[in-house]
């Protein structure tokens, strides 16, 4: 079983027409939609949606939390209903347009035995959707930063929002860390939860991601929020990454 989950906030023309291709997909799947706080009726777009049925589903919050920990929730249902042994995990933004062979490479990779796959755009095979140059540079920064700080191996993209898991992998990592698996709210947590599962020593590894046609990029830039957030989890995570490295056991909370 393949259970993806989908973070939105204010989405819901994106969501909708992400729902159609994931109905169209010739797959055994559930979709999980983590409505984090939107006002512009995306949980009606969850609720009226036509296909899928049962095998759809909402977390809805009443405000906002941020990606990183709308996206912990949303693995923690998904673990409360998967079986770890044999189910896999998908994490797509919502404005992504599912190109079906870059999803077939990366399940593949997944059944072939890695615990986590990231859908990469920047290497030959991808394509990267149109960004504001400020964007693609903080993006570039804070990936080289990271890979610095925080070397994963067979991963080399670190804020693409496509990420692939075995539920077992996550199984274990909420078991090891519990709620502070996940501890930065927006989208440094989606980074925190690879460097996590690095630190467990995940079987990690990336594939090409190729977007459909006409796939827009995010719609906004990078705010100083979201920089500062980033630049304080590089501060607080790295002692405890190198002190891992070193052989020693990594404190499971931020000092």
């Amino acid at each position: 079983m393949l259970h993806v989950v989908l973070i939105v906030r204010d989405q819901s023309e994106e969501l909708s027409c992400l729902l159609h291709r994931l109905e169209d997909l010739d797959l055994p799947l559930r979709v999980l939609v983590v409505d984090d706080g939107s006002k512009d009726g995306t949980a009606q777009v969850v609720e009226n949606h036509p296909g899928l049925r049962d095998r759809l589903g909402l977390v809805q919050h009443v405000r906002r939390h941020g990606c990183g920990l709308a996206l912990a929730a949303g693995l923690r249902r998904v673990l409360q209903n998967g079986t770890p042994a044999t189910d896999l995990v998908l994490t797509l933004p919502p404005h992504d347009k599912l190109e079906a062979a870059s999803l077939a490479g990366l399940l593949r990779r997944l059944e072939a035995g890695m615990e986590v796959v990231v859908g990469t755009r920047r290497v030959d095979g991808g394509s990267r959707a149109h960004r504001a140059p400020v964007r693609n540079f903080w993006d570039r920064f804070l990936t080289g930063l990271l890979r610095f700080f925080f070397p994963l191996p067979g991963v080399f993209d670190y804020t693409s929002g496509v990420q692939g898991f075995r539920l077992s992998a996550l199984e274990r990592a909420f078991a090891l860390h519990g709620r502070n698996l996940v501890t930065f709210s927006g989208e440094a947590g989606t980074v925190e939860l690879l460097i996590r599962l690095g630190q467990m020593g995940a079987r990690m590894g990336e594939v090409p991601w190729a977007e459909g046609p006409g796939t827009p990029g995010p719609r906004h830039g990078v705010s100083l929020a979201a920089v500062w957030e980033s630049v304080w989890m590089v501060l607080a995570l790295a002692g405890p990454w190198r002190r891992s490295r070193a052989g020693q056991s990594a404190p499971d909370n931020r000092s």
